[in-house]
């Protein structure tokens, strides 16, 4: 039998402290600019306003203290946080400071003793480098000891001591220097200056690439001489004591007054090494990742010398392209000149508002506020209504400034389409296009990038293409607009088409638009409705019905082959809880199951369905892209141009009968694996133009890059209907018509519409009418004999205007291309009855039939169907009119393309 207190049990609170016995009192401090909460052990302790105190009793040990305000996280703890630990009088109290989420400055003292030998010290962090404060909240404590413990350990050891906690102790948020940012090469938002592996050693090499928001990308930079210190560590961007072209960047211990760290960051955005001619470039090398090195550099001249070592392969673009850009979190440059923006709240209630990462504070609802901030100096946005301070994650807004190109453009996240936003120049008028309004509302809108641009096109005297705008006056100031509607995004505004692999003519679909428990979930024609548009994200999300309360579900027992349904949104139910991957995948949480088209069938009402999660299944992909709507329009002989993501969706016009869903378009595939490629679908039901493709900036070669063009219902270049199937991995062949293919990264286009010069004419909407899916028997007008009562009948197929038919599904004439004869049965049709051609006439009753969906060619009520007689397919038989039945092959008709 062992003692009772064998049976007690160590509670560890999230901090990883011990639960202790006695309280203590605490008095919270808020110095910050705007009210915060305030959290202690990971419970809610309320809010505090600016320069407002609470004081609160809590157990020793009761966990750590910290605010969400400013980025924080409740989840982990993600913040700058206080923690006390005390075991046997030892007093110990610490700051954690998090190099990721360094959300505010704090300070910890004691109030009822002094200061005294090293013992009961203020505790002070409000710099992300600061050395008083643990990267990581400790796992152990010194013993007690008569000598004071060293920072960031600190100690008051007495019982009755009680302590003020002060979030901001400097009165304001942390700057974009106190937290350290990322350096990213020219103007490309994707590639950072990063410490290989995270080692912060000595010799440790530093390196170009993917930005991922760790504190290995994270430097402390100042405009003129400068350290480059990486942020939170004691390490600098060093050259080396022989710096020269060619040798590599590392870093090392930082020292002052070090030759290999001293940097002056110039006004054009180089980093040069102070008094030696050199600046730092980025290089590929065949076998090595990017990495940077030095690299001679004249001061002042846009010229650059440089040698090229064997094997390397030197990318040498614009004199801008060595230019590194200094970002902050929000991932925006640094710039040089002042420009002043006015901030105007027309949302619902008080939000936050930021420049580059950095707290600006609050606007209330209505209200405006003014700032001057440098050209470049990182994206304007809001965390409001959900938007997220890590890697900007909401509506936002940016601006480029280089030689007075003066770009302006909003970015939407489809994620995190937090609010609309608009940008308007104050002070000079819309002109040619220049200086217009970028307004963005739904997450659907034409008007902004859903990236951050990479680069942007020379200054011209034409305005750029949308989504880029530009007022190119250097005095220019602008307005910015939250909530330009007044409200935040409705949930309709937040959906979008979910479309099976990258197919943006279908969509998954509320059967019937019935919004009700067990209604199935399809795939169909898209339509652009409400029944097509889905609120889904990144990562762990519900996929649920914008403007509705209901969700994509699997139902109680899933399994392969559980066909999809609508219900009741609920948190937390596992029928509802998806994960959307990076490779396009929507996962049952937990359940290795996968949302999937059965067979990949895309005939409309094909319900979808989970399946066994499998790689290389292109059933299982589904991609919720933006669709671009309405973009203007090109009078007769001109031209426009776009700047358009890959795979964004079609091009296409609805002129001369054209539809969203129904007209000769045009598509772009880009993996990002090199494979560039460009096709075009004609719809044989609504061939309403002809198109081509031609890439502009690349010559045809080995079959490579060559004009893709379709003039003719029936030319060869085109897909009859969207691809179902994945498209070939890239290879050294170029690949067959219709799929084209121009395999370099800057390739640009050029689409054209009507490029014969005309919309097509009636011969070129004609197709064959085949028995049956027989491709070598067609329709036939006997002896392209053009008069009323010419026996119709079968015929070898042999491409004469005596066998193109136009013909499209649903209600229809089947009329002679380019003639004015149409199929008729006569004036008592009944079974039997041949066929034959007879002037067109509207609304006439033995010409007007129904192109079914299974393929029938049906005499409006009259239950009579184009017949083949026994099914014979000898020459100059003559087809018929026989009574609609089922399964009766000889009343299969297909109208396929060649």
């Amino acid at each position: 039998m062992l003692s009772p207190l064998s049976f007690s049990v160590l509670v560890l609170c999230i901090a990883g402290s011990v639960l202790g016995q006695f309280p203590k009192t605490y008095t919270f401090v808020n110095n910050c600019p705007t009210t915060i909460d305030f959290v202690a052990g990971g419970v809610s302790e309320g809010t505090i306003g600016p320069g407002v105190s609470k004081t609160r009793a809590v157990q020793a040990n009761g966990g750590l203290f910290f605010s969400r305000a400013n980025g924080g996280q409740l989840t982990n703890a993600r913040a700058t946080r206080i923690g006390f630990y005390d075991d046997n009088g030892s007093h110990y109290y610490y700051i954690v400071k998090d190099v990721d989420f360094f959300n505010m400055g704090v300070s910890i003292a004691p109030n009822n003793r002094p200061a005294a030998n090293g013992f009961c010290g203020p505790a002070v962090c409000n710099d992300i480098l600061c050395n008083t404060a643990f990267s990581q909240p400790p796992t152990s404590f010194p013993p007690s000891s008569s000598s004071a413990p060293s920072p960031p350990y600190f100690r008051c050891p007495f019982s009755d001591v009680t302590y003020t906690i002060t979030f901001c102790p400097l009165g304001a948020f942390p700057t974009a220097a106190q937290l350290g940012r990322p350096i990213k090469f020219g103007s490309n938002p994707s590639k950072c200056m990063d410490v290989r592996g995270g080692i912060v050693a000595n010799g440790t090499p530093v390196r170009l690439y993917d930005c991922n928001n760790t504190a290995a990308q994270r430097w402390i930079i100042t405009k003129g001489s400068t350290k480059v210190k990486l942020a939170g560590t004691n390490h600098c961007l060093d050259a080396g004591s022989s710096p020269g072209s060619g040798v590599g960047m590392k870093i090392w211990q930082c020292y002052d007054n070090l030759p290999a760290q001293q940097w002056y960051f110039t006004e054009d955005n180089r980093i040069a090494l102070q008094d030696r001619g050199k600046m730092i470039f980025w290089f590929f090398q065949q076998e090595e990742q990017m990495g940077i090195r030095t690299s001679d550099y004249i001061f002042k001249l846009i010229r650059l010398r440089f040698t090229i070592p064997h094997n390397t392969r030197f990318a040498m673009f614009a004199p801008l392209s060595f230019s590194f850009v200094v970002l902050s979190v929000a991932g925006a440059v640094l710039g040089q000149f002042p420009k002043t923006y006015t901030f105007v709240n027309n949302c619902p209630t008080t939000i936050d508002f930021r420049v580059g990462g950095a707290s600006e504070g609050t606007i209330a609802s209505g209200a405006t506020k003014t700032r001057s901030v440098n050209a470049n100096e990182g994206f304007f946005f809001s965390t409001a209504n959900g938007g997220q301070l890590t890697n900007a994650r909401a509506t936002k807004v940016g601006f480029y400034d280089d030689n007075d190109s003066h770009y302006y453009y909003i970015v939407k996240d489809v994620d995190y389409f937090n609010m609309g936003i608009s940008v308007v120049p104050n002070n000079h008028p819309v002109t040619d296009g220049f200086c217009g309004p970028a307004v963005c509302n739904d997450v659907l809108c034409n008007t902004a990038f859903t990236q951050p641009p990479t680069r942007f096109p020379p200054n011209s005297p034409t305005p750029p293409n949308l989504p880029g705008f530009r007022c190119p006056f250097s005095d220019v100031t602008y307005t910015i607009t939250f909530c330009p509607s007044g409200a935040f995004p409705t949930s309709t505004q937040l959906g979008r088409p979910i479309n099976p692999n990258f197919n943006p003519s279908k969509c998954l679909d509320v059967r019937d638009a019935v919004y009700a428990n067990g209604n199935p979930v399809q795939i169909y024609d898209c339509n652009n409705t409400p029944a097509q548009r889905w609120v889904i994200k990144r990562g762990s999300t519900k996929v649920q019905v914008a403007g509705q309360n209901f969700c994509l579900d699997a139902g109680s027992t899933p399994a392969s082959g559980v066909g999809m349904k609508i219900w009741q949104c609920y948190d937390n139910l596992p029928a509802q809880q998806w994960f959307f991957t990076e490779d396009n995948r929507i996962a049952l949480e937990g359940q290795g199951q996968c949302l999937d088209l059965p067979n990949g069938v895309l005939v409309n009402r094909n319900q979808v369905q989970t399946w066994q999660c499998s790689d290389n299944n292109n059933n299982q992909v589904w991609t919720a892209l933006t669709i671009y709507s309405f973009d203007g329009t090109l009078a007769p002989g001109a031209s426009k141009d776009r700047l358009v993501n890959a795979n964004e969706g079609y091009f296409y016009t609805t002129a001369n009968g054209g539809q969203a869903t129904k007209s000769t378009r045009v598509a772009f595939f880009d993996d990002n694996n090199g494979r560039n490629i460009y096709y075009i679908v004609k719809d044989v039901d609504n061939f309403n133009v002809g198109v081509s493709v031609v890439p502009n900036n690349h010559p045809v070669t080995n079959g490579f890059c060559g004009p893709a063009v379709c003039n003719d219902v029936l030319c060869n270049a085109a897909f009859p209907g969207p691809p179902t199937h994945s498209f070939p991995p890239p290879e050294p062949t170029a690949p067959n018509p219709p799929l084209f293919r121009c395999t370099f990264s800057d390739v640009t286009y050029t689409i054209t519409f009507c490029p014969s010069g005309a919309f097509p004419t009636h011969a070129q909407l004609g197709r064959p009418i085949n028995p049956n899916f027989n491709r070598n028997k067609c329709l036939d007008v006997r002896d392209a004999n053009y008069a009323n009562g010419t026996p119709v009948q079968i015929y070898d197929c042999n491409n004469t205007g005596a066998q193109r038919w136009v013909i499209k599904r649903g209600s229809t004439k089947v009329q002679v291309a380019g003639r004015n004869f149409c199929l008729d049965a006569g004036t008592n049709p009944a079974s039997g009855v041949g066929m034959k051609i007879w002037q067109c006439y509207d609304n006439l009753a033995a010409q007007r039939w129904t192109f079914t969906n299974d393929n029938k060619i049906a005499l409006g009520s009259h239950n009579q169907c184009l017949d083949l007689p026994n099914g014979v397919l000898t020459n100059r038989n003559q087809v018929q009119t026989w009574q609609c039945s089922s399964n009766n092959n000889n009343q299969i008709w297909t109208a396929l393309t060649i």
